[in-house]
């Protein structure tokens, strides 16, 4: 009889506060009552299984898990309506509750029948279904979760030990001796302390809390508390311990720095569960004989109200719910930036995401791109294959409770796979020839997404190293022979023109060779008649001969000031004349030399004089 009074063991789970929370208190006459803590009134009760014993959120406050301690299940309760969404069977005697900090799974524990055949059950709560079973000896009872949840910790109450499980694995990892008739379990905020309520009415461990270091896994320290030591919590700072004296009507506060008790709170008849508000500021204490729940004030270590609960009720387990309504916030890390121009058709994007409760690592993200349904995504997230232009990413972060950021984090870029065109508008003609070891260019270019005066130019001259270049540019310098200009155009995408405009042209600065000779080269003896006189042209050139024509033809006589004017006939000046009339005679008694000029242009434009002489002679 001594036993089933000890064992009312209540473990706490608290989720941080985004608001006034709600107490969830279970009550062995079937109900569970909910206390709206900011005005602290029962606002609804809700059928559970039979004989609830303890209870524990989940930390998006979501759902509350009641252990039926006679029905032999576990009631799942949804806090948003207050209803009962589930119901799972466990062993026979299910006591004690407590959640995995990312909310995955429930571990129950059992005692069995007459403490055989009990142990820890570990529920699912995507799916509430049982997925491991791990069995223990002694009189399961409390159970608490480290903070990184790999551990659970979970009390034998006839075995005098504390049970430490792998909870990646489920399997025993070893037993730490403690004091006789451990209960309450709470793990501080840090993971590096459990405290152990001892509920033996007499012996050594009797009013007692062990502490047991998680490092090492060993009592490192014991503390006296009241008689009958049952629930215990530690606030969320880790600065304190409550811990319920169930046959003492206390409470007493523990300092965790010291593991000294610094004030005994007098509370109701047969206090049994305990939680702390998610800020630490109040501690609601279930008391199983008066039926009413004791509100402590943490600061003032004072009572400042007393709810009270149905009548016969019996209050045991209690744990607050705090539901998450406040969404995360999403921030993309990496990727195309905003209003960016790319010439590539993939883009993968980084992003994270911060909420009050959700770790990070935790939170869930759905992505949407160029307005299409949100669908879940993993980050890093890459789009392969985008056509060109504008593209609009969106990733908005989910929290455990399922809460979707409304302002999702977004970025827009255009894809351009498209170059641009390129125009030569000035410079040396295609193929042309110039004399002019100077060249310059104009050149423009066109896009269908960058404005002209926007694009880049590279420019090559002569196949050489390609150099960034503005219109005009200019060369100087140039060698003879022939030369070949390219220019492309580059959009702000990094699109290359790839038929770029070209231009080929040849610098000469070489006249001609040009040769005159003229038949006769002599008219004799003055006879005073026109005479036909052949002149014989011959001009060459490296890039062409664009013309030789008659330039100039002159008379000229020793002693006269010229030549009489009918002396020259059929010269065409400007044409290529070969064929002209001289008169074959002289005015003096010197002799008289005709000087014909020839004048070759090549297609460079340089030019060149050739003369040929014919001469009238005098008689010896």
């Amino acid at each position: 009889m001594v036993f089933l009074v000890t064992l009312v063991l209540i473990v706490v789970g608290v989720s941080p506060s985004a608001g006034a929370p709600t107490a969830y208190v279970v009550n062995l006459a079937d109900g569970v009552s909910v206390i709206e803590t900011g005005t602290n009134t029962v606002v609804t009760t809700v059928t559970a299984g039979t004989g609830p014993q303890a209870v524990a959120i989940t930390p998006d406050g979501r759902f509350a898990y009641v252990v039926n301690l006679t029905s032999n299940d576990v009631s799942v309760i949804n806090t948003a309506t207050n209803t009962v969404a589930a119901t799972v069977a466990v062993g026979f005697g299910p006591f004690g509750v407590a959640i995995t900090p990312n909310g995955a799974f429930a571990y129950v524990t059992a005692f069995g029948d007459r403490c055989a055949n009990g142990g820890v059950w570990v529920i699912s709560t995507a799916t509430n279904a049982v997925v491991a079973t791990v069995p223990l000896a002694g009189c399961t009872t409390g159970v608490a979760i480290a903070p990184d949840g790999a551990l659970a910790y979970v009390a034998n109450n006839s075995s005098s030990t504390v049970s430490v499980i792998e909870t990646a694995t489920n399997h025993l990892v070893l037993a730490v001796p403690v004091g006789s008739s451990p209960q309450g379990v709470a793990i501080t905020p840090d993971g590096a302390f459990a405290y152990v309520t001892h509920s033996a009415l007499s012996g050594t461990s009797a009013n007692s809390v062990s502490v047991i270091e998680t490092a090492t896994n060993t009592v490192v320290a014991t503390v006296s508390v009241g008689a009958v030591p049952v629930g215990v919590v530690v606030t969320p700072n880790g600065a304190f311990a409550y811990v319920t004296n169930s046959n003492a009507n206390t409470v007493s506060m523990i300092e965790t720095a010291t593991n000294t008790v610094v004030a005994t709170l007098d509370v109701g008849v047969g206090p049994l569960g305990i939680a702390v508000t998610p800020d630490g500021a109040f501690a609601y204490v279930t008391n199983s004989n008066s039926d009413s729940v004791s509100v402590i004030d943490t600061a003032l270590k004072t009572v400042v109200t007393t709810v009270p609960v149905e009548v016969g009720a019996g209050p045991r387990g209690i744990a607050i719910a705090n539901l998450d309504t406040t969404p995360p916030e999403t921030s993309i890390e990496s990727g195309p930036a905003e209003g960016s121009l790319t010439n590539s058709p993939q883009a993968a994007f980084t992003f994270s995401g911060t909420d009050d409760r959700t770790p990070a690592t935790a939170l869930g993200f759905n992505c949407s791109l160029d307005g299409a349904a949100f669908v879940a995504c993993v980050n890093p997230q890459t789009y392969t294959g985008l056509a060109d232009g504008q593209h609009a990413f969106m990733v908005r972060a989910v929290d455990a409770a399922g809460n979707v950021d409304p302002t999702p984090a977004t970025r827009t870029w255009t894809v351009d796979t498209t170059p641009p065109d390129t125009s030569l508008l000035s410079g040396p003609a295609e193929g042309s020839v110039t004399a002019s070891v100077q060249a310059t260019f104009t050149f423009a270019g066109t896009d269908d997404q960058t404005v002209s005066s926007s694009l880049t130019f590279i420019c090559i001259l002569d196949e050489v190293t390609s150099a960034v270049c503005a219109s005009p540019q200019t060369y100087v310098g140039l060698t003879e022979g022939r030369h070949a200009f390219t220019v492309a155009a580059i959009d702000a995408a990094g699109n290359t023109d790839s038929t770029p405009a070209t231009r080929t042209w040849t610098v000469d600065t070489t006249p001609p060779a040009l040769s005159v000779a003229a038949t006769p080269s002599a008219l004799w003896p003055p006879n005073h008649q026109l005479t036909e006189v052949t002149v014989a042209v011959s001009a060459t050139d490296n890039v062409g001969v664009a013309s030789v024509v008659l330039s100039k033809v002159e008379c000229s006589e020793l002693g006269q000031a010229a030549c009489p004017a009918d002396v020259i006939q059929g010269a065409d000046i400007g044409t290529l004349d070969t064929q002209i009339f001289l008169r074959s005679e002289r005015t003096g008694g010197s002799e008289r030399t005709y000087t014909l000029t020839y004048l070759a242009t090549d297609l460079a434009g340089n030019t060149v004089t050739a003369t040929a002489t014919v001469v009238v002679g005098r008689l010896p």
